[in-house]
């Protein structure tokens, strides 16, 4: 069982204030495991590609697709099956009009995350359709048919005819050029049932989803061998992304959608869940985008990848040690100092190490911008300060502002529950044996637990600033005192 949070939007002075104590907000996206083989080479599962001596960088182009449903007046859904277009100004988060600009707005905020954090290795480009400012394809349901609320087989059959329906309607209304397109995203009408929130008033809203070709097959093609995919101005799509125009589920819980777009992105890269995808158990916490991080301040700076996310991305190369080895850790995009060290154990084990500051300029703020160039700030305390109205963040300088803590993290990866799990999305699914496994420095594994609210380990389930390793932390005695 997941634990709950709720998140509280106050207007003050003219700020805006999600929330006192910095609650993490918690993710429930549905993901059905990676791509048959990533689109990003690594060392894992393609040839391998040197992206660090690389001057080129990988291009994914993203075909985004705006979908709305039936019109209902359904309580169990959030709006009416149309898109919000009217300006509303109690919402600060994703704030309407969601016409053609603002996904627009979303896709350039996807692209800065990226070309962030992979180094400039990766560039993300996206058209959005229709091409009309507000208008956009109506599918033949209401969008509780494609949520029954009934069971997760029911559920699974009904995501994949979302997306088969709309590539439909999209075919039917407009001659789209599929063809120059690695993926398709589409978003839909209405708020993603993607936050644990302790009670769901609207529990037939869509869950954000990453479609991949196994689920297309069990479901549409009902596990045929003449299954390739599903026919769309002369191509067959064999994956795609879902997700909501916005996660903002009313005033009192105002939540980005950059996040969940940028983990269901890291699954269309091929980048495997590192949490329990079955039960939502976290593996890696708030430290890394394929867990709980992808929701670090309310989904508005998602955390950089973990140091294997990069590694198996290509995006960075580790320097392998050896004994004896003296070493700088520079932190993430630092220029002075290698980022990731590589320490092999056997074969398949090995650490890996990596240097990761959540403020390194002291100032407490991540600073952004949105779609239209005004300066935002983000502080420490959850209070955002806009010098204008706000639009898409689209932006911002510290991807690892809401992280736990800083200091130098040591990962323990095991390459063979990797392989073996990979396929199956379920490399973190073991927790005593996981994949990608962070060596908390306070000598308690804490992560992925779930202590009871009265619990010496309460609020330690997602990661704390004594998970790093730095001078002065000894918050391993507490667990490992000597007599």
């Amino acid at each position: 069982m997941r634990k709950i949070f709720w998140l509280a939007l106050l207007v003050l002075s003219g700020n805006i204030l999600l929330a006192a104590g910095h609650s993490p907000v918690l993710l429930k996206v549905k993901t059905f495991g990676p791509p048959q083989k990533p689109l990003v080479p690594n060392t894992y599962f393609s040839p391998k590609k040197d992206f660090a001596k690389s001057a080129a960088p990988e291009t994914l182009r993203i075909l985004a697709l705006r979908v709305s449903f039936q019109p209902d007046t359904l309580a169990t859904t959030t709006g009416d099956g149309t898109f919000q277009l009217t300006k509303n100004d109690s919402i600060y988060i994703d704030p309407p009009p969601h016409n053609r600009t603002y996904f627009q707005a979303q896709l350039a905020s996807l692209a800065h995350y990226y070309r962030t954090v992979s180094n400039g290795k990766l560039i993300i480009q996206g058209d959005v359709y229709p091409l009309s400012l507000n208008a956009s394809y109506r599918l033949p349901h209401t969008m509780a048919y494609y949520n029954p609320n009934k069971t997760e087989a029911e559920l699974d059959q009904r995501l994949s005819e979302l997306l088969r329906d709309a590539l439909e309607v999209a075919a039917q209304n407009d001659n789209i050029p599929a063809a120059r397109y690695d993926g398709i995203f589409i978003f839909h009408a209405g708020v993603g049932s993607d936050v644990a929130l302790d009670y769901d008033a609207t529990p037939q809203d869509i869950p954000s989803a990453f479609l991949n070709f196994d689920h297309l097959k069990k479901t549409l093609g009902q596990n045929k061998p003449d299954f390739k995919g599903i026919p769309f101005e002369n191509t067959l799509v064999t994956q795609a992304v879902i997700l909501p125009e916005t996660e903002v589920q009313s005033t009192g819980v105002q939540i980005g959608l950059k996040g969940t777009m940028a983990l269901m992105t890291g699954h269309f890269l091929g980048l495997p869940a590192l949490y329990d995808v079955k039960t939502g158990t976290s593996g890696i916490g708030k430290w890394g985008l394929m867990d709980q991080g992808s929701g670090n301040y309310f989904g508005l700076i998602p955390a950089e990848p973990c140091a294997w996310s990069k590694v198996f991305m290509g995006w960075e190369k580790p320097i392998v040690l050896h004994p004896g080895t003296d070493i700088r850790v520079g932190i993430a995009h630092a220029k002075t100092a290698p980022h990731i060290y590589k320490i092999p154990v056997t074969p398949d084990e090995y650490f890996l190490i990596e240097n990761r500051n959540h403020d390194p300029n002291g100032d407490s703020l991540a600073v952004g911008r949105d779609q239209y160039g005004n300066r935002v700030e983000l502080d420490a305390n959850g209070q955002l300060k806009a010098q204008d109205s706000l639009g898409v963040i689209v932006r911002v300088d510290d991807y690892d502002f809401d992280i736990p803590g800083s200091g130098i993290l040591v990962w323990h990866i095991d390459d063979a529950v990797i392989r073996r799990y990979y396929s199956s999305n379920e490399v973190n699914a073991n927790p005593e044996h996981k994949g990608v496994e962070l060596m908390e420095a306070d000598g308690s594994q804490d992560i992925g637990q779930n202590y009871g609210f009265l619990s010496a380990g309460s609020g330690s389930e997602l990661g704390t600033m004594y998970d790093p390793f730095f001078k002065g932390n000894e918050n391993h005695l507490a667990a490992n005192h000597s007599q």
